[in-house]
Parts: structure tokens; C-alpha cells; sequence
């Protein structure tokens, strides 16, 4: 059984074992395997046996861009499961990763505790929504909707939908930075689900925007953006509109958000829900240069599959920017890698790893709240 990047002779074969565990469409596997698919990562004997997709991705961590991934399509025939397969293949997938300058990784998990096991840690929470049509807000929109031709956008279009998203998302650690062409395949990947895209405009500048898709009577929000009250309100007075097609809306949007606030009598639709998990695949190629407060503290660090990340290292602010470096320094506080990584992300700060993971003290936790307080966190992407 060898570790190997797949080349492209091979890949027929990962598609294949992708469509029967995952079940999705011949088209949109073809198209996923084609536009957004990086390194494919597998355990071949005479045939291919486990894998993982890695698709490139620039991650922000605290207003920093970081060379990272999204990893996806993780499979192993059924016959084979259950061996312990998956631990051997982490270590040597995080390996390969590392090597290759991927310093943080991110995955919609089928299972939290199964990943868990292998470093990952969920590194932001999501409102899920949930609401009958006739209970939205019936108010006229004050600005407008540009409906776009999802199957032919690219360019200037895809542009303006970029430069919305990052002035809506700007403050967010662990998303994804997305230039036109990254959201040319974000529309191109709607259009495969035959859905729709629209651009809010208000006195003639770009304020929001909304991908979806109707069916079955429901309108199932992908994804939305606002960069004001007033956005938000005409985006729910655009979804109302719809009430004639349309019985029950669905959406989901970061922990933070207040648009399902202006729900009447919405109290009790939205529940607050585990999402995205991140793992740090390199310390110090993640962490350091952050910006950061003051002070230090040095973290014993516990890595069981990316053994480098496995020691003691001190944080330091130097300059307005976090340092990281290997010391020899005795009696650290222990932390694992996956709380590691939510300090790193700013989804969970000192004070909220007190208690919770390692051996954190009171002292510990003001000390790391010093360096990196805490900071809101999302990721749209799924895979």
C-alpha cells in the first residue's frame, strides 16, 4: 500500500470512488475533479483504497492571508474501513501538505468527533435559520436586485462580487479570500444546482448580495452578504417577494449575525450550531506574524500526526506582530493542537481554553488574551 498524489491517469478511478460515497451528480464530480480540485491525495495497492482532496485556498487568520486548504472527498472503499487506515493517512497527507507551504487547513466534518481524533477543531459556529415565508417581513426594498446569468458570469461581474463579499467578511478570521476568479467557480458551481445570483444596489453602489436556489417550494439561501441594516432588510424583503413560489426559507450565516433579528416574532427560529473545523498543519509558518497585543507565553504543544508541531514554542509580540520559536523552556502549560488552533483564529480566546483544554491557568489564559484576544470567525465553504 503506497501514499501517493494521484496523477491524472488515475483520476477516473478517485472520481469513481467519490460518487459512491458521496452520491453526487457525474456532472458536478466531473466539473468539482476539473475547476477546484488540487492534490489528490490516496492509499493505492493494486487499487485505490482511501483519499482526500485538497483544493488551494488563501485563509485569513486574523487579517492575514496564509497559504491554506480545503480538504474534501475524504473516502475509503467500504471493505476497508475500520482498519485504522485513516491515522497512517492523516500523518502522511498533513506531511505532504506541509511541504508544499499549506500552513492551515479547514473541512466540513461528517463527524466532529472522528476528526477530532486527528488534531481538527471547530473553528467557527453557524446560525442555522429556518422560517416560514408568510413570517418574513413584508416591506418594500429600498434598493435593487440585479439577478445575474450565473452560467455565463466571470470577469467584471465576478469582481464586483468579490469586492462585496470582503468588505462584508473583512473582519472574519479562518475565511476564504476570494479574488474574481475564485468567485467565477463559486458561480459557475451554483449554476450547476441551477440556481441564482443576484447583486444589491443601492444609489448605484454595491451594498450585498445573495446566492440561492429554489425547489420543492423552498428557497434555500447558499450564501449572503450585507454591508448595513438596510441591506440586510431589503435582502429579507427581496426573499419575502417570493411568497408565491415559495413556502419556507432556509439559510445560514455567521454566529454574529442579526438579519434573522428582524424576523417579527423571530425569537426561536435560529439555532447557533458547530461548523467549520480548522487545523494548523505548521506553527510557526501559521502563527507567526499575526498581529498581536503584548507580552508572551510559551505552550507545550501535543501533535500525535504533524510530529514537528510537537514541542515547546514561545510567543512573543514584537513590534505589533507575534513571533513564534522552538524553546527548551521547562513546565509550559500543555495545549493541544486543535486548541491551538481555535486561540489561533481568534474563535476561542485564553479565558474560553481556561478549564477547557490542557492545563491552562488564569495567569496562562491572561497572558495568551494579552498576545491574541479573541475574534470573530466564519467560513462559507463547505468543499
Amino acid at each position: 500500500m503506497q501514499f501517493k498524489s494521484l496523477s491524472r491517469a488515475e483520476m477516473p478511478e478517485a472520481i469513481a470512488l467519490w460518487r459512491y460515497c458521496f452520491r453526487d451528480s457525474e456532472k458536478f464530480t466531473q466539473w468539482y475533479f476539473d475547476r477546484r480540485a488540487g492534490d489528490v491525495l490516496a492509499l493505492k495497492g493494486e487499487r485505490l483504497i482511501s483519499q482526500q482532496v485538497s483544493v488551494p485556498a488563501s485563509i485569513d487568520l486574523r487579517g492575514v492571508a496564509r497559504s491554506g486548504c480545503i480538504i474534501s472527498g475524504v473516502a475509503t472503499r467500504p471493505e476497508c474501513r475500520g482498519q485504522g487506515l485513516m491515522g497512517r493517512f492523516n500523518g502522511q497527507s498533513y506531511a505532504y501538505l506541509r511541504e508544499r507551504g499549506i500552513s492551515v487547513a479547514a473541512l466540513y466534518p461528517f463527524s466532529y468527533d472522528f476528526y477530532r481524533r486527528y488534531g481538527w477543531a471547530v473553528g467557527c459556529d453557524a446560525l442555522k435559520v429556518r422560517v416560514q415565508v408568510e413570517r418574513m417581513p413584508k416591506t418594500r426594498a429600498s434598493g435593487d436586485f440585479v439577478l445575474v446569468d450565473v452560467h455565463s458570469a466571470s470577469g467584471e461581474c465576478a469582481a464586483e462580487f468579490a469586492e462585496v463579499y470582503a468588505r462584508c467578511f473583512e473582519r472574519y478570521s479562518g475565511r476564504v479570500l476570494r479574488d474574481a476568479r475564485a468567485f467565477e467557480l463559486r458561480l459557475q458551481e451554483l449554476a450547476l444546482e441551477e440556481g441564482y445570483a443576484a447583486l444589491y444596489r443601492y444609489d448605484g453602489a454595491i451594498e450585498g448580495y445573495l446566492l440561492y436556489t429554489i425547489e420543492d417550494r423552498r428557497f434555500a439561501v447558499w450564501e449572503f452578504g450585507a454591508v448595513n441594516a438596510r441591506a440586510r432588510r431589503d435582502i429579507l424583503a427581496y426573499i419575502a417577494g417570493h411568497a408565491s413560489t415559495v413556502d419556507e426559507v432556509t439559510w445560514t450565516a455567521p454566529a454574529d449575525d442579526l438579519t434573522w433579528r428582524m424576523i417579527p416574532d423571530g425569537r426561536g427560529i435560529a439555532t447557533l450550531e458547530p461548523y467549520v473545523m480548522y487545523r494548523i498543519l505548521d506553527i510557526p509558518a501559521a502563527m507567526g506574524g499575526l498581529p498581536a497585543g503584548e507580552g508572551e507565553i510559551i505552550l507545550k504543544i501535543e501533535d500525535e500526526h504533524a510530529r514537528w508541531n510537537a514541542r515547546t514554542w514561545r510567543f512573543r509580540a514584537e513590534d505589533g506582530k507575534l513571533t513564534v520559536e522552538p524553546t527548551t523552556d521547562c513546565g509550559a502549560p500543555v495545549l493541544s493542537i486543535g486548541a491551538l488552533t481555535q486561540w489561533a483564529l481568534g474563535y476561542l480566546d485564553g479565558s474560553g481554553l481556561s478549564g477547557l483544554a490542557g492545563d491552562i491557568s488564569p495567569k496562562a489564559a491572561i497572558q495568551m488574551d494579552a498576545l491574541l484576544p479573541g475574534r470573530p470567525a466564519f467560513m462559507w465553504e463547505m468543499y
